[in-house]
């Protein structure tokens, strides 16, 4: 055999782009029964309580579950089936539920390309491919079988239409968004507090995709995101103030605001004051230049305060959100992109994704 042959070479993969994922925080309900053969398979970006095995909530996995009688086993990123002893039950979302969350911790994910097919046992390698460096999306074009179906999430007022051609719709109630597999926006991180504990800010809860923080009466703490901000390029992002007095910006990772407003002021270095007041309404729009080290605030798609540079600190980046202790209780949403921006971002400035991120460098 000759040595062409002989090597081994990476697959090309498809060039296969997911175009919408769908972020369901209910329970999964409503689809078809599952049949004595069946495979389940799904591309999730975990979002409730922190998983077992599946314990990052920055990035897309693909699950493929088989069924074959009783004996269910589940795969993940093409790697080494793993057998399943909990729930099956009796519908496809009932044995998706029940896997996602015994290794998910729930069933709370951005959902996309979800295929179910009836009657047969469907390998990994059908849906997805190995290529340098990662496993990504590969097209499936069926069959389904009879009780299968075909979720995309191309519909935003049918979350739950199914794309087959079966007409095995599920009742899904579940918000349309752009962070997939192959174009995957930053989130915040649970727990991570850059400024407080988990204690200070005692029965917060991060909802929403992992995108909304709120905090009760007397707790305090800022959260920050998965990712550092890059240190090249130019960015940007938006905080939606749901309640007056909340904070919202850019810390790094000692505790310290290096940009942020709230209420008249920016927190900087130095600081500017007697501006007009972020309010409950108000969205926040950051536009971050790397090359710079600048950060532009806007308030409702106009410029608020002047450029704050942030050369004087060599320490990571994060965007955060969160509040003081104060004696109401506060919200503020991160978008990253993902639902589409309130506002346009200024020329030349890109969303966070992992995506652009890696283009960037």
């Amino acid at each position: 055999m000759g040595l062409i042959n002989d090597l081994i070479l990476p697959q090309k993969a498809d060039p296969f782009v997911v175009d919408y994922s769908a972020l369901i925080t209910e329970a999964l309900a409503n689809s078809p029964d599952i049949t004595t053969n069946a495979t389940i398979s799904v591309w999730v970006k975990p979002c409730g309580v922190f998983g077992s095995v599946l314990a990052a909530q920055d990035c897309h996995y693909h699950i493929v579950i088989q069924k074959e009688s009783t004996s269910v086993a589940y795969i993940i990123d093409g790697g080494s089936p793993v057998m399943y002893s909990g729930t099956i039950g009796t519908t496809f979302h009932s044995l998706l539920g029940n896997v996602l969350a015994e290794i998910a911790g729930s069933a709370s994910a951005y959902f996309s390309q979800l295929h179910c097919i009836s009657g047969q046992i469907v390998n990994a390698d059908r849906f997805g491919v190995a290529t340098e460096d990662k496993w990504v999306p590969k097209r499936y074009s069926g069959p389904w079988g009879t009780n299968g179906s075909a979720l995309l999430f191309e519909d935003a007022a049918d979350m739950g239409k199914d794309s087959s051609g079966g007409d095995n719709h599920w009742a899904l109630s579940g918000v349309q968004t752009l962070d997939t597999p192959t174009e995957n926006y930053m989130v915040f991180k649970r727990n991570f507090f850059l400024l407080g504990t988990t204690s200070t800010a005692s029965g917060y809860t991060l909802t929403e995709g992992n995108r909304r923080i709120t905090l009760g009466v007397s707790p305090y703490g800022f959260l920050g995101t998965w990712w550092t901000l890059p240190d090249s390029g130019k960015w940007y992002w938006e905080f939606y103030h749901h309640t007056r007095y909340t904070t919202s910006g850019v810390m790094i990772s000692g505790n310290r605001f290096v940009c942020s407003v709230y209420t008249t002021n920016i927190q900087a270095n130095p600081s500017q004051s007697g501006l007009t007041e972020f309010r409950e309404g108000n969205t926040l729009g950051v536009a971050y230049n790397a090359d710079t080290e600048t950060i532009q605030l806007y308030r409702n798609g106009s410029a608020h305060g002047s450029p704050v540079n942030v050369s004087w600190t060599s320490a990571a980046l994060y965007p955060a959100m969160g509040d003081w202790v104060e004696d109401t209780a506060t919200s503020v949403r991160a978008n990253f992109g993902s639902t589409g921006f309130a506002y346009t971002p200024p020329t030349g400035y890109l969303p966070l994704t992992a995506q652009n991120i890696e283009k960037e460098f």
